[in-house]
């Protein structure tokens, strides 16, 4: 079995190594210098190499590549293109956890402080609010205006306070964005799969190790002066329309699965922890600081003309309670984000970054939040040359200021705010400035920024590149991918494949061998290897034997367009293999930010290669698998009918590791266990169904006739939320409440509690536990290929319907729980309990108001094929 080996050292001298890239491998390290050895017996050798190797950087073990043991030493080379079926950093015996050789540790940090004129700022034993008005009372007010009026603010010289770029990004790994650079000893950065995946998992133990693992790579970069400390990350969002050309940045379209994802990843990212009072701690210092974007109802890039800019979201209060509103009061309630980021579109009439209402009175009054807003980049200019609000340019920035907003990405306020200070009648004053240069420099001060040394109450500032488990994000950034992709079809057990049986493989598409794409739409870093479906499949054995199985490779055709002239090599490689896989979908041409798909079908030239190519294969006796690669929503009910085609997979953006994800899925090594995050419509869905209409209710007098997200949706999807087949047989029995009935005013205690604002579902008490029994059944096909007897891998989804179900408003269900067992087990039975409480057993009505409903409820159990158990569930009056 193949078996790569990837270390990274940190950069001690830097010259020339003997050889150089020769023209067979300048792929592979990108023309940077290269020393190969041979006849290393194993990886550890190859890491003493390294580590005794001034130059070296980068270790790549690599055993029986084309039949020959290679160790090669690089200097400066991260992207090596081989894979492995578990892609492992080297076994150092050192103390380093996953790098070779001794770290470098972080320089120290200059002491931005000076103590003769700041002494309370400078006392690390003074509270944070103490420490910043001190400091706040020695700044001119140009100097104020300066720290609020870009992303990238000026130094202080006189008080020794430095510049600082506030923008970072780290929505599936540590981004490039302003504040961070991929240099030595940081040069890489794990890339983890899109979110839309991630949300797939449903598996909260995955979404609370990633966001510790992103926190951890981004404060070693912050250490090193790779980056700043403020990440703008999660987008948690509410998918409503399946065109939205940012869905893949998100966990989906659930309000409850988007808040759970938003506490778990917010509060191991910043070290916070879930905070269960709802008071944040305004003294706790930060791995890193999360910022929560884009608040709020922002859901459209640019359709049919009306872009984000300019467009004026109207949101009802039913639906801004019972939808858009959850993930982020979770963001500031459950996880104590220090950051929030208001969007580009105004709601109901005001734009977001001058909305005091949802900044100001909801966020910080209501919710406790007491950490940053920032606009997006360019929102705060949009407020007045989009949104036209304020008669001048001055009065539009005291007004985003006003409200809550408290540095601008971009250099709108820097340029107007000077002149609404100057003119009273604008209403702005620097007494009102003072609080927003205050919540900035607060963050600033709990990265500890400020601090000598000597001060790391929380080891924060220690940390360096010996403190990162490099193998263990490898393996969990594979674990996400596999774990999130979605059987869609597989008819007649086609997979897994039987590699026994195999003597040929055809790897076909546009998306089979572009790494790029595996990284998403949005923003990524540089990942340290980006291993494509076409390498992974391309390195298959046949299990007994050992022998390899034979593969080719043929694009076909690009994502879009009309070439075709790449069909006949693709035909050819399907007609005379035993199995074809087919990897088509979407890429950045087709769905990223500022621009929404307008069809949920492929490109009329990817279907023509699907339809050619299967039936080449079929005319053979050979099956064809086509994966979908992609964020959004694509109608597959042409591949569903396809006769030629055996099996439909969806395997979103899958990062770094996706092809050996892909890989581990196909050959039954890793049984499916993915669930949809969204529903999965067909084309005629979207006919006549505005984009522009926020509403998620079935309402005939708009354009959403049917409802929007499972919660809503009356009609047939192609594909349900929390759909996705399995190799294994997952079966729910006794589904049973632990009483059968709940006193209405055991919920009514919850809701009309003071503090009901500053809970969520996440944190409210428990009413009851609903309990189900699994049973796991490994299938007969899988079982003969894998005699498998570790952990069954499955998600349990539990769901509410209310009295009077999808009617005057009524959610037809709702997700009340998820859980993925880790101890359920190939044959294996065992029980799941979940809670239920006063936010699952009550409904937001047409005022906005949450009500409790009597009457018999129903739950329901879930199976990932669609299949329900259902108990009832008595609120007596």
């Amino acid at each position: 079995m193949l078996s790569v080996v990837v270390l990274v050292v940190s950069l001690v001298g830097y010259r020339s190594m003997d050889n150089t890239c020769s023209q067979s491998n300048s792929d592979d390290c990108n023309g940077e210098d290269v020393y190969k050895i041979p006849g290393l017996k194993d990886a550890g050798e190859c890491c003493s190499a390294c580590s005794t190797n001034s130059s070296c950087v980068v270790a790549v073990f690599v055993p029986s590549w084309e039949g020959t043991t290679l160790c090669e030493l690089k200097s400066g080379c991260h992207s090596p293109k081989t894979m492995d079926d578990r892609i492992r950093l080297c076994p150092t015996k050192s103390k380093s956890k996953g790098l070779c050789g001794p770290p470098t540790p972080p320089p120290p940090a200059p002491l931005a402080c000076n103590s003769t004129a700041l002494p309370v700022f400078c006392n690390t034993s003074a509270t944070v609010s103490a420490r910043v008005a001190d400091l706040i009372k020695t700044m001119t007010l140009a100097e104020k205006v300066g720290q609020v009026g870009s992303n990238g603010v000026p130094s202080i010289p006189r008080l020794g306070i430095p510049a600082y770029q506030w923008w970072g990004e780290a929505l599936h790994g540590v981004c490039q964005s302003p504040s961070v650079k991929f240099q030595p000893p940081t040069p890489t950065g794990t890339s983890f799969p899109e979110i839309i995946g991630v949300g797939s998992t449903f598996d909260k133990d995955l979404f609370a190790r990633m966001g510790l693992a992103i926190g951890l790579e981004a404060r070693v970069m912050m250490n090193y002066g790779n980056a700043g400390g403020t990440f703008w990350a999660p987008n948690i969002n509410i998918v409503k329309d399946p065109r939205w050309g940012r869905m893949q940045e998100t966990p989906g379209e659930c309000p409850i699965l988007a808040s759970t994802y938003a506490a778990l990843f917010v509060s191991h990212f910043q070290g916070t922890g879930i905070a269960r009072t709802g008071s944040p701690n305004e003294d706790t210092y930060l791995r890193a600081s999360s910022c929560c974007k884009h608040y709020a109802a922002y859901s459209e890039e640019n359709w049919h003309g009306l872009d984000r800019y300019h467009f004026d979201a109207n949101v009802t209060k039913q639906d801004w309670l019972d939808t858009y509103e959850p993930a982020f009061q979770a963001c500031v309630v459950e996880a104590n984000a220090s950051g929030i980021m208001c969007s580009y579109n105004a709601l109901n009439g005001i734009p977001t970054c001058a909305n005091s209402e949802i900044l100001t009175e909801l966020a910080r009054n209501t919710f406790g939040f007491e950490g940053y807003i920032t606009g997006d980049c360019g929102a705060a200019g949009d407020v007045f040359t989009a949104h036209h609000y304020g008669n001048t340019a001055a009065e539009a920035a005291a007004a985003s200021m006003k409200a809550g907003m408290d540095v601008d990405c971009g250099n709108f306020i820097a340029t107007n705010l000077p002149a609404a200070l100057s003119n009273s009648s604008v209403g702005f004053t620097e007494e009102e400035l003072d609080k927003n240069v205050a919540r900035l420099f607060a963050v600033r001060v709990r990265l500890g920024l400020f601090d000598p040394p000597s001060h790391d109450p929380r080891g924060f500032k220690a940390l360096n590149t010996s403190d990162v488990n490099y193998t263990a994000h490898n393996e969990l950034s594979l674990r996400a991918a596999e774990e999130g992709i979605v059987l869609l079809e597989n008819k007649e057990d086609t997979l897994p494949l039987n590699l026994d049986t195999l003597s040929s493989i055809a790897i076909i598409g546009p998306n089979a061998d572009n790494g790029g794409t595996m990284q998403g739409v949005d923003c990524h870093g540089v990942a340290p290897f980006l291993i494509t479906p076409r390498m992974a499949l391309s390195n298959l054995t046949q299990p007994i034997s050992g022998s390899k199985i034979a593969a080719g490779y043929a694009m076909g055709c690009k994502t879009s367009g009309t070439d075709t002239s790449g069909f006949a090599d693709a035909i050819q490689l399907a007609s005379s293999s035993s199995v074809t896989v087919l990897v088509v979908g979407l890429d950045p041409s087709l769905e990223y930010e500022m621009n929404d798909r307008d069809s949920l079908l492929l490109p009329q030239v990817q279907m023509m290669l699907i339809g050619n190519v299967s039936a080449a294969a079929a005319a053979g006796g050979h099956s064809v698998i086509v994966c979908v690669m992609g964020g959004g929503v694509v109608d597959v009910s042409d591949l569903q009918t396809n006769a030629n085609i055996s099996a439909v997979l969806w395997i979103g953006y899958p990062g770094q590791a996706g092809g050996v994800a892909v890989k581990n899925i196909l050959s039954g090594a890793v049984s499916p266990s993915g669930r949809a995050a969204v529903t999965w419509y067909t084309e005629d869905y979207i006919a006549n169904l505005s984009m522009w209409d926020m509403g998620l209710r079935p309402n005939t007098s708009s354009t959403v006739k049917h409802g929007r997200t499972y919660r809503y949706f009356n009609g047939k999807p192609l594909y349900p939320f929390g759909y996705g087949l399995q190799y294994h047989d997952v079966t729910y029995t006794h589904l049973i409440p632990s009483k059968p009935a709940v006193p209405v005013a055991d919920i009514s205690r919850t809701l009309n509690n003071p503090d009901v604002r500053r809970m969520t579902r996440l944190s409210a008490p428990s009413i009851l536990n609903i309990s189900v029994e699994l049973t796991c059944k490994q299938g007969a096909k899988h079982r003969q290929i894998y005699q498998i007897n570790g952990d069954c891998p499955h998600s349990v989804l539990i769901f509410v319907s209310p009295p009077g179900a999808g009617v005057d408003g009524r959610p037809i269900k709702t997700l009340a729980g998820f859980a993925r067992p880790q101890n359920l087990t190939f044959e294996g039975s065992m029980t799941v309990s979940l809670p239920l409480t006063a936010f699952d057993l009550s409904v937001v009505d047409n005022n906005g108001n949450r009500i409790a409903i009597t009457g018999e409820w129903m739950v329901h159990a879930e199976m990932p094929t669609g299949k329900t158990i259902s108990v009832p569930l008595t609120v007596t009056s």
